[in-house]
This record gives structure tokens, C-alpha cells and sequence, in this order.
């Protein structure tokens, strides 16, 4: 772990015809279906397309493991089984985005003695002060004097709309495409000289850069006992019949395991290449 943070990465050595594995950055799967017989049990393979740098490219397999969006199978499998299809309809992802703001130094948190704060009704819904994190080579800034980052979060919901989770997610991934990098960065501005008033900070000034990375279709739903039945949970519901296996394609991915954390991603892949060997 001590060197993984300041190692250079070569992107390009992950997908070397020498390899056994071969990665397809920037590769697009748009299409899946079965060959070689007329109904799922007696195929003999696979046919995949992807599309790189806009074009498509057509590849055979005799297995499959899908981990991506389960929601969109049945737009990029055809065959996918309709009662499936509709069960992963109910697996909603949830919007997030974070935004990083670089600042001239962290004074004006230490002068009010703040580390964190929430806004209530505002468009970005809280900024912490960034882990003071040193690792190997990787050393965080000491001195209050050196430059320091800013860690924001937006989650669009809709409280108090009489609106379930899954109708909030939706909306709120449209709310969240909808606004311009202009947008989040004149509010994180007058959110952060409203609440560090009275310190010096001056935004004009102390804010040296913005970052912002928007995932519109972030984390996997989770059930939700307000909205969802109480039986329904990581190891029963609806995700658990919508995951089996059909035909030479497992399904993997957290939204398979209606869990949203990466043990749950790993559990679904352990469990996809296992049906694909039994």
C-alpha cells in the first residue's frame, strides 16, 4: 500500500494480446445474445458487440458474466426473461455526486472550529475538511499555512413530496444531469463564504480549483422499510429471483445483491463464476 498512491499507471498494459485477460477500456457492450441453437439451453456460445472509439467491434464467448447496470439487461439482451427483467426494474439506483474544492489554506475552519459542516436547504448538502491521509511517498499537508481540499456531496432527493425512494431516485438523477458545472460551482461559492463568514475567507480569492464527478446512476437501491416490504432485504426479495442465470450468462454486480458496498459486489462475482464453472 505505501507506494499505490504516488505510482504512475499505464493504462495501456491492460490489454496486451500476450495477456490472458484482456481489458477493453473505453468499450461499450450494446448487445448480447445466444448462438448456435434455437432456445437458451442448447446454445453453443455467446455473441457480445461493444462499441470503442465509435466502432463496433463483434466477439463470441461460451460464457458471460454481466456486472454492469442490471437495469439495462433486458435493453442490451433481448432474450433477457421478462418476469426477471421486471424484478431488476425495482433495483433504482441511487444519484450521487462529490466535488472537490482546492483552497489557499484551512484557516478559516480552524478560526471557527469547524471541521464539517451541513446546509439545510441548500443545493450541495455538506462540506468536510479532506482526510488528513499520509501514505508512503504521500504525505498530507501539515501546516494550516498549506493549501487543503474541500470534500462536497450532493444527494438530489425529495423530502417531503409524498415521494417514494425509487420516484426520488429518477427525478433526482434528472435534477442532477439537468444542472451545469456554472451551477454547483456558483453554489458551493456562496455556500462556503455564507458559513465560513466571519473567518476571512474570501472565495474570490482562497479558492483555487473546482473538480466535479457526477454519478447519475450511483449506488445499488437498498431496500427500504419505509417503502419496501420488511421481509425484503440483502438475501430476499425481488433482486434474488431477477439474478439467476439464464441460459450461458451469469449475473453479477451489486445490484444483484441489493447491497451498494464493494463486499457485496465481490459476494455477487464469486457467486456468478461459480454458476459459469458448476
Amino acid at each position: 500500500m505505501e507506494d499505490v498512491v504516488t505510482a504512475k499507471f499505464d493504462y495501456g498494459a491492460l490489454d496486451q494480446p500476450q495477456n490472458l485477460v484482456k481489458i477493453r477500456l473505453n468499450a461499450t457492450v450494446v448487445h448480447m445474445q445466444h448462438l448456435g441453437g434455437e432456445a437458451l439451453k442448447s446454445a453453443s456460445s455467446v455473441g457480445v458487440r461493444y462499441v470503442k472509439a465509435g466502432v463496433a467491434h463483434d466477439v463470441r464467448t461460451k460464457q458471460v458474466i454481466f456486472a454492469g447496470y442490471s437495469a439495462m439487461l433486458p435493453h442490451i439482451c433481448p432474450e433477457f426473461p421478462t418476469g426477471q427483467a421486471q424484478a431488476f426494474a425495482t433495483q433504482v439506483k441511487i444519484p450521487l455526486l462529490y466535488a472537490n474544492m482546492l483552497v489557499r489554506n484551512r484557516q478559516p475552519f480552524e478560526k471557527l472550529g469547524l471541521n464539517s459542516i451541513r446546509f439545510p436547504g441548500g443545493l450541495m448538502d455538506s462540506v468536510v475538511l479532506d482526510f488528513p491521509v499520509s501514505l508512503g511517498d504521500y504525505r498530507f499537508n501539515s501546516s494550516s499555512d498549506e493549501p487543503a481540499i474541500l470534500h462536497w456531496t450532493y444527494v438530489p432527493i425529495y423530502p417531503g413530496k409524498d415521494m417514494d425512494a425509487r420516484t426520488q431516485n429518477r427525478l433526482g438523477r434528472h435534477r442532477m444531469l439537468e444542472l451545469t458545472f456554472e451551477d454547483y460551482e456558483r453554489a458551493m461559492r456562496q455556500q462556503a463564504a455564507d458559513a465560513l463568514a466571519g473567518s476571512g475567507f474570501d472565495p474570490a480569492r482562497d479558492i483555487l480549483g473546482i473538480t466535479v464527478n457526477r454519478w447519475p446512476h450511483g449506488y445499488a437501491y437498498e431496500y427500504n422499510d419505509l417503502y419496501d416490504p420488511p421481509a425484503w432485504n440483502r438475501y430476499q426479495g425481488p433482486h434474488i429471483e431477477a439474478r439467476k442465470p439464464f441460459g450461458r450468462i451469469s449475473i453479477a454486480g451489486s445490484d444483484a445483491e441489493a447491497f451498494a458496498y464493494v463486499n457485496g459486489a465481490i459476494d455477487a462475482a464469486w457467486r456468478a463464476v461459480k454458476e459459469r464453472i458448476a
